[in-house]
């Protein structure tokens, strides 16, 4: 293909006004940006929060974070700004892809928007919020804040997936052992609190995340 951009769109989206002409204006001054995120808006016209202000933080971020030295920034949503990854229903450069070697087929649903974004820093690419470019997405709030218990659980099982995949990829072998030790001991907790208060649904989820942590692929 001669294309110079490929959008990435969700089947459940609809663009609104002159989005992309915003995205592929904002592409063509910039030739250092690789990727842009659009503002995503629910049905109801409300902002839909999709914070990429950081990558996932390694073990020792996750430390300095805890021990309060450092506060997470609030993501701004009408400001034009450099962001460290875009959102995987957005604009990409195409040669910036190509540099990375396209999307990683490893991850699935969820992880490969901040692995492409992470990629894309490493090579000197950098990415953008651009507010002007609105777009609708039907199922994005609704499939995290579902009142379907299980729906809600089994977005954050394949989220934990995704988040893993990339620790691993991109941390290496110290730091995704030790996340995942930590993460394998707060679960533990937390499936013997919910045991204790006989709360089965959340009993079984604990179950499910401790599976995912010990590499177990039981579908989900």
């Amino acid at each position: 293909s001669r294309a110079e951009y490929i959008l990435f769109l969700n089947e459940d989206m609809v663009i609104l006004d002159n989005a992309i002409d915003a995205l592929v204006y904002f592409l063509d001054q910039h030739p250092e940006v690789g990727s842009l995120s659009p503002k995503l808006l629910n049905p109801d016209g409300t902002i839909q929060v999709h914070d990429t202000s950081s990558f996932p933080p390694t073990i020792k971020e996750m430390i300095i974070i805890k021990l309060g030295k450092k506060k997470k920034q609030i993501p701004a949503y009408d400001q034009l700004i450099k962001v460290p990854y875009a959102i995987g229903a957005g604009l990409f450069r195409k040669k910036a892809l190509l540099d990375i070697g396209m999307i990683d087929p490893d991850f699935f649903m969820f992880g490969e928007d901040i692995d492409v974004g992470y990629r894309l820093m490493k090579q000197g690419w950098q990415s953008y919020f651009v507010p002007d470019a609105k777009i609708i997405h039907f199922g994005g709030q609704g499939t995290r804040n579902n009142k379907d218990e299980t729906i809600a659980m089994k977005y954050k099982l394949h989220a934990l997936k995704g988040i893993l995949l990339f620790h691993k990829k991109n941390y290496g072998a110290f730091d995704y052992n030790l996340y995942r030790s930590w993460l394998l001991a707060k679960s533990g907790i937390t499936l013997i609190k919910y045991t204790l208060k006989k709360d089965k649904v959340k009993t079984n989820y604990s179950k499910q995340i401790i599976n995912v942590l010990r590499g177990k692929n039981h579908s989900l």
